[in-house]
């Protein structure tokens, strides 16, 4: 599938994580990471404008409430019922993120693996190739100096990945 072109979505996820307002993606669909048993937190000012049942208290925090099999609450026959008021960690959620750093959701993530693997960026201009290989060894500079804290999270080193690639053009 199109992912897009390299430079204007890295561009547009930047300022989608900084701001919290997300991106657009085009999930044509896709729940996986509705489905995945991710844990997603919910800030305090979020709190108040989701439904009571659609949050819990766990030792890591306020998190979006899941079903038995690890699905979020929230997500009613395929639908989120939150939409309009989900929370910034869904908001800046693109799991082309993987393909985009060269890394992989952890096993226990199956159905956004394969949804990640269906990504292809496109590579066209001198931008997008600066850029992608300034991501790719972002991957590697926080691994072996664990620039922004270490990363507890394979979707955490992708993300920091993302923010810090253009220390590397």
């Amino acid at each position: 599938m199109d992912a897009g072109g390299f430079a204007d979505w890295i561009l547009a996820m930047q300022r989608g994580m900084r701001t919290g307002e997300g991106s657009d993606v085009p999930c044509g669909g896709c729940v996986a990471c509705c489905t995945s048993g991710q844990l997603v937190p919910v800030d305090e000012d979020e709190r108040a404008a989701l439904p009571a049942h659609a949050v819990v208290e766990t030792a890591a925090g306020t998190v979006l409430a899941r079903t038995e099999d690890g699905a979020c609450l929230s997500l009613v026959q395929n639908r989120c019922t939150v939409y309009e008021s989900r929370p910034s960690a869904c908001r800046i959620y693109d799991c082309r993120i993987f393909p985009a750093t060269g890394l992989e959701p952890e096993d226990d993530k199956p159905a956004i693996r394969e949804q990640a693997g269906r990504w292809r960026f496109r590579i066209e201009t001198d931008d997008d190739r600066r850029r992608h290989v300034a991501t790719r060894s972002a991957v590697q500079m926080i691994v072996m100096q664990q620039v922004g804290g270490r990363p507890t999270s394979t979707t955490q080193l992708a993300a920091q990945a993302v923010l810090h690639h253009d220390e590397l053009l």
